[in-house]
């Protein structure tokens, strides 16, 4: 007996993206049925969902299935969540959606029915996924009566999912405003993060998104600072040693914004040179010169996985939508980076961030 809960307080000790569910899944029921008695429970959790393989439901979800025997609370609460969390990240709301409705079906069995683990704002993003803003606007009301969240004033997913709504309902300058609101906040709150607080992977998500939503309207002189800032930003993060896979999403999502900021700029921009010179060929070399670094930085983006949560503006099909509006000289440019990005492995992936970053860096 004494094995498995030594087992399970050196993973839940471990912050690595490495640890494989394939080490605790022999014994995770006896595991877990053991720590329900014990003060590492919460450990126990923490390392089943969220330490193994943070980005991958997959995962999660097996683990999830193999406990289920336990009948616990708190690990369907744990487990739901996250695989809501998990499926909100990569665009799949549906999928996310019921699983934060079981997580909050969980909550009176717990005896404490605070939303701890921010289920109510989660479920803003999940309807946004589906289409369905006015669901949404109603969990948005849900996650303002809640006390335990309105404490919480870093990570606070509810304000874009705020300006979000608006955005979906056409009322673009409220939700550009909103977004830079949600910015500023961070800038006035506390990270948990070691460094630099801009450097944690959330305030780099919420930069990524505010960027991102002002590109589309073409308002990118709104958020000149955090364009600035997510380059500077990146660079330094990849300045350092290759690091575990679970970076690889945050960069994708700063080079998402990054290259949505090229494309919507008269500086690295696609579009204004392709539309000016439509279906001409010296247009199209034109545009091929000055195209390729953002496309190539979406492309990647793609390659490294962007955190989609936050939609309509991070949607993988309105980035796809807008290579294919900066013409067809970056349509090309486009293609051929997804072609050669997809051969790589994840070492490889770092040292083309590194590069793309390198060549955006000089030009700037």
């Amino acid at each position: 007996m004494d094995k498995p809960l030594i087992q399970f307080r050196r993973l839940a000790q471990r912050s690595d993206a490495d640890v494989s569910c394939r080490c605790v899944e022999q014994e995770s029921v006896e595991i877990v049925a053991i720590a329900c008695k014990t003060d590492i429970f919460c450990g126990v959790l923490k390392a089943i969902f969220i330490e193994i393989a943070p980005y991958n439901s997959l995962g999660a979800r097996r683990m999830l299935a193999e406990l289920a025997p336990v009948d616990s609370p708190s690990v369907r609460l744990m487990g739901h969540s996250r695989l809501g969390e998990l499926c909100l990240r990569t665009g799949r709301g549906e999928e996310a959606y019921k699983h934060l409705k079981a997580a909050l079906d969980v909550l009176p069995r717990i005896g404490d029915r605070h939303d701890y683990l921010f289920i109510h704002p989660l479920l803003v993003l999940a309807c946004l996924q589906r289409g369905d803003p006015d669901e949404a606007e109603y969990w948005l009301r849900q996650a303002a009566s809640d006390n335990a969240q309105r404490q919480e004033a870093f990570y606070r997913p509810d304000l874009g999912g705020r300006a979000e709504i608006a955005l979906a309902r056409g009322l673009t300058e409220v939700g550009l405003g909103l977004w830079r609101g949600a910015v500023e906040r961070m800038h006035e709150a506390d990270s948990t993060y070691g460094g630099d607080p801009w450097l944690d992977p959330w305030a780099l998500q919420v930069q990524s998104a505010a960027v991102t939503a002002h590109a589309h309207a073409g308002r990118l002189e709104l958020v000149g600072d955090s364009v600035d800032r997510l380059g500077r930003g990146l660079r330094t993060l990849l300045s350092g040693p290759v690091g575990p896979p679970v970076q690889l999403p945050v960069f994708g999502t700063v080079l998402h914004a990054l290259g949505m900021a090229g494309l919507a700029s008269g500086d690295a921009g696609a579009g204004a040179s392709a539309s000016a010179d439509a279906g001409a060929d010296s247009g199209a070399s034109a545009s091929a010169s000055t195209s390729a670094s953002p496309v190539r930085m979406i492309a990647l983006a793609e390659r490294l996985r962007v955190l989609r949560d936050f939609q309509p503006t991070m949607s993988a099909d309105r980035a796809r939508q807008a290579v294919g509006a900066a013409g067809n000289a970056a349509r090309a440019a486009y293609a051929d980076a997804v072609s050669e990005y997809t051969a790589l492995e994840r070492d490889e992936l770092w040292e083309a961030a590194r590069a793309v970053v390198s060549v955006t860096s000089g030009r700037g």
